[in-house]
């Protein structure tokens, strides 16, 4: 029986020890299982993030089409907005209920507005004569010279410089004006007639400048001066000395020029283009002396019309082309009418070739400068107005 007994108990530790051992390998298996869980999530993941990423190559792209016609909703809500603001600008002060203003204080208040924020330095606006005219405020203004049309709301509320009437529209053009009669040469002479004060003038040099660089010695090109000054002593002086500098230092004219047209400091130009200065002044006095510059501008009885200091340097010019005002361009003696962008003027001149050189193909700026200094480009066609 003590046998029996003791081998029951050896089998009680058997048993214990099997159980034990079962529940070593339950515990194992169960690491094991959720290993292999853990991996399966994985693998879940992946595959969802792999669904993700085919749905997003998948996914159409939106069109340009689609952006851009967003944008432009956007963009005629801005101007909208903008549109609003600026009829109101002034307040209900100004305007409590869009009633009409009297003609003479809306001009009043747009001449301030021409003087204080719109003019160059040194420019002022003068009003000539004022009517009313198809339920606008019609005004002719003066601006050191020049006789310019301008129009007022008759609310007070808005300014503009062109109207074009709707009886009488001008038939549209897209070619360069060019007479027929220029004659062709190998070289084409181009000579344009300016006051170096006058607005249009040096609208039309900005604009001829880039022609005249991509030409380079293809074309013989000249500044020439109008007969008489329309902007006072200062244009006579400035005249006379880039007479000088495109006659002596012609290497540095259109440096000096190019800067000139910016600001209108002739100043700080000279001491740019690395002018000299000594050369400079005994040209200027010279010349003054042989054209009688000065003399012409202090004998008011020889003024043209009684009104315009005459400037004779380029004098028998003016007369032998019947130059009339500043600008005024002559290709091969002939007058040309060419708009005032880059590109026209380029166009002008090669149909003036003989044979046009390869430099006729250069693709320049089809934009006009704005009238007067500063090379910001102009907000509406470059017309013809002149100076004179």
């Amino acid at each position: 029986m003590a046998k029996d007994y003791e081998d029951e108990d050896n089998f009680d530790e058997d048993v214990d020890e099997d159980d034990d051992f079962n529940e070593k390998d339950d515990k194992e298996d169960k690491k094991e299982s959720k290993k292999e869980v853990k991996k399966e999530e994985k693998k879940e993941e992946v595959k969802k993030e792999e669904k993700s990423e085919e749905k997003k190559e998948a996914k159409p792209k939106k069109s340009k089409m689609n952006y851009w016609q967003i944008a432009a909703i956007c963009l005629g809500i801005l101007l909208l907005v903008s549109f609003y603001f600026n009829l109101n600008r002034a307040g209900p002060a100004a305007n409590p209920t869009g009633t009409l203003v009297s003609k003479d204080a809306a001009t009043s208040k747009a001449l301030k507005v021409i003087n204080d924020d719109l003019l160059q330095p040194g420019m002022s606006a003068t009003i000539v004569n004022s009517s009313e005219k198809s339920g606008l405020y019609m005004m002719t203004l003066s601006i050191n010279g020049n006789k310019i049309p301008a129009y007022v709301s008759s609310d007070g509320k808005l300014f503009f410089t062109n109207a074009i009437d709707l009886e009488n529209v001008p038939k549209a053009s897209t070619a360069t004006t060019q007479p027929a009669n220029i004659p062709k040469t190998d070289k084409p002479v181009v000579e344009l007639f300016v006051m170096s004060y006058c607005p249009y003038g040096t609208q039309a040099e900005k604009g001829i400048m880039p022609a005249i660089d991509a030409l380079g010695s293809n074309v013989d090109f000249k500044v020439r001066f109008v007969s008489y000054s329309m902007h006072g002593e200062k244009e006579i002086k400035e005249n006379l000395l880039q007479y000088c500098l495109e006659k002596e230092q012609s290497t540095k004219y259109f440096k000096y020029l190019s800067c000139f047209l910016d600001k209108g400091d002739s100043a700080s130009c000279l001491t740019t283009a690395g002018i000299d200065q000594t050369k400079l002044d005994a040209c200027t006095k010279a010349t003054d002396a042989l054209f009688n510059v000065t003399a012409l501008m202090n004998d008011q009885k020889s003024w043209a019309g009684g009104k315009y200091p005459k400037f004779m340097i380029d004098g028998d010019l003016n007369d032998k082309y019947g130059v009339q005002g500043s600008p005024t361009l002559i290709i091969n003696g002939v007058e040309s009418s060419a708009g005032r962008d880059p590109e026209s003027y380029l166009k002008a001149i090669c149909g003036a070739y003989t044979t046009a050189p390869d430099a006729c193909s250069t693709q320049i700026s089809t934009k006009a400068y704005q009238p007067a200094f500063g090379y910001d480009y102009a907000t509406t066609g470059a017309g013809q107005a002149t100076c004179g």
